[in-house]
């Protein structure tokens, strides 16, 4: 249809000016802007049906070049902007109708690169990204540029600390790989019922049946099933994504111009059951903004707390997060927020917040950030420091706590020469925190099994426990007996003991400073005694 016009209206342009063949002048001028398929014109290549498999449809695109390239090389400039505002005429209009542009358009190329500059902040990544927006436009319509543009990695690559920009975030709305690529004959086995069945319009008729069914349904969906937009149902939207697919309605070119994604599987299974599903897809799209624009803050704020690390602080703060510097010189960082954000509106939700809040402790007390800063991280995320070094310790296997205690009970008795201090040590290590025991009956059973204390002793210390406040409490178990409640005191562990139970290997970690506590096959001892209790 295209090249019918063209040759009619130079025939026609021909006879009013009185060429004197007119019909060579329409065929001249139509074979120029269109390409000629006469022998000698198409080269050789291009004509073999291996190469229209790997890379049709190149003629009209070289072509277009060598006309252009002809426009510059005769100094016709005013012709060659003559058909870049004609394309650019031309694929606004083309774009209302089928939702997507036809042509080289390097005015709109420009047009949005000169956007992408404007709105982006850091001006070496929009300078990038802008020349993205420009090389995409050109790979987009010279032969083999969308085989060129797939050569460059999809998520970007990084060369020593510098990330390069991912193939979207490059080349913008010009990614030359946007439809896709990849060989013909791959898509036609991927998709044989349009693509190889037909004998013609396979692809036409595909989106005939989609865009009408999206219509009629009221929504475009994914081919998993999730929603991608809701479709307004008129007769325009009808006619326009039954012609040209349901991408070609305004809906859907609002949805690839603000960057939208489709709803989760419980968002659509509710857009699609919903009374009102606009409503329920507006409320998607609010939420997805208010976090997006949250995320864009806080990158920023976090970029601003690196560099002031690189800058020599000792420690930087962004909302939420803390970053200092390990040993080892690289950048940590304590994201209290993720704890401090979750809810707490009931018993179960309060739950795991704790539970992610010790966790987060655990990292907090192994870091080299100072205690002034430990202790403030602990506070916003509610965990005494005494509980959070205890509790980095009750979180250990038995093996490992069993071997803790042994040396911090050796260093009572070493300093009374008593050993009921060993007791004492055990009795306050049965408190719980967050639902870990240092002294827990496995702990109890190992010292029993090595000889470190006798079978009723270990029954005694078993039927002790701590309330929620600290104070000390006997199981019925224990006979009866009534014991004055007393608070467990603290054995904070130093740094060097802490390292010695993170070594996985036990046969590794050693006792030092005193000789071995001994063992009741050589002794037999004395009754438990508990401190501060009557009989």
């Amino acid at each position: 249809m295209g090249t019918k016009y063209i040759w009619n209206s130079h025939y026609e342009k021909a006879l009013s000016e009185g060429v004197p063949n007119p019909v060579k002048y329409a065929d001249d001028f139509t074979r120029e802007m269109v390409a000629g398929r006469g022998i000698g014109e198409v080269p050789l290549i291009q004509k073999s049906k291996v190469f229209q498999m790997v890379a049709p449809f190149q003629l009209e695109v070289g072509n277009l070049w060598h006309v252009m390239g002809g426009m510059v090389s005769e100094k016709q400039f005013g012709k060659l902007a003559t058909l870049f505002v004609s394309s650019y005429i031309l694929n606004r209009a083309i774009e209302k109708v089928r939702g997507s542009d036809v042509s080289f358009d390097p005015i709109n190329a420009s047009i949005e690169a000169y956007q992408t500059y404007m709105e982006e902040e850091d001006k070496g990544k929009a300078a990038v990204q802008a020349g993205g927006r420009l090389a995409g436009e050109v790979l987009s319509n010279i032969p083999f540029g969308q085989s060129l543009a797939a050569t460059y990695p999809e998520y970007g690559f990084k060369v020593g600390d510098v990330q390069a920009p991912t193939r979207e975030d490059l080349f913008g709305k010009g990614d030359p790989t946007r439809y896709g690529s990849g060989l013909l004959l791959t898509k036609g086995v991927q998709d044989p019922l349009f693509k190889l069945l037909p004998p013609f319009g396979g692809q036409q008729l595909k989106r005939t049946i989609e865009g009408i069914k999206s219509v009629v349904q009221g929504y475009a969906e994914s081919a998993s099933g999730k929603v991608q937009y809701p479709i307004e149902k008129n007769v325009k939207n009808f006619l326009q994504a039954g012609t040209f697919g349901k991408y070609s309605i305004p809906e859907a070119q609002d949805y690839f111009n603000e960057n939208r994604s489709v709803l989760g599987d419980k968002q659509s299974e509710t857009f699609k059951n919903a009374q009102d599903p606009n409503a329920v897809y507006d409320k998607v799209m609010a939420d997805r903004a208010s976090k997006k624009e949250v995320t864009s803050s806080t990158i920023k704020y976090d970029d601003e707390a690196k560099l002031r690390l690189e800058e020599g602080s000792d420690v930087a703060y962004a909302p939420g997060k803390i970053y200092y510097k390990d040993d080892n010189g690289d950048v940590k960082s304590i994201n209290t927020g993720n704890v401090t954000s979750l809810s707490e509106d009931n018993k179960y939700l309060k739950a795991i917040k704790n539970s992610k809040a010790f966790a987060l402790a655990d990292d907090i007390i192994e870091s080299n950030l100072s205690d002034e800063v430990k202790n403030q991280a602990l506070s916003d995320i509610g965990i005494n420091r005494d509980d959070a070094e205890y509790y980095s310790i009750a979180s250990q296997s038995n093996d490992l706590k069993s071997i803790y205690l042994l040396e911090v009970a050796q260093a009572f008795v070493d300093k009374s020469g008593n050993r009921q201090d060993m007791i004492d040590v055990l009795v306050s290590q049965r408190r719980r925190v967050n639902g870990d025991m240092i002294a827990s009956d496995g702990v109890l059973d190992n010292l029993y099994n090595d000889g470190y204390i006798t079978k009723e002793e270990r029954k005694a210390l078993k039927d002790i426990d701590f309330d929620s406040e600290g104070k000390l409490k006997v199981k019925p178990s224990s006979g009866g007996k009534k014991l004055k409640a007393i608070k467990a005191p603290t054995y904070k562990l130093s740094k060097k003991a802490r390292q010695k139970l993170r070594k996985p290997k036990l046969a590794s970690i050693k006792l030092e400073g005193s000789k071995k506590l001994k063992t009741t096959k050589s002794k037999k001892f004395a009754p438990i005694k508990l401190v501060n209790s009557k009989k």
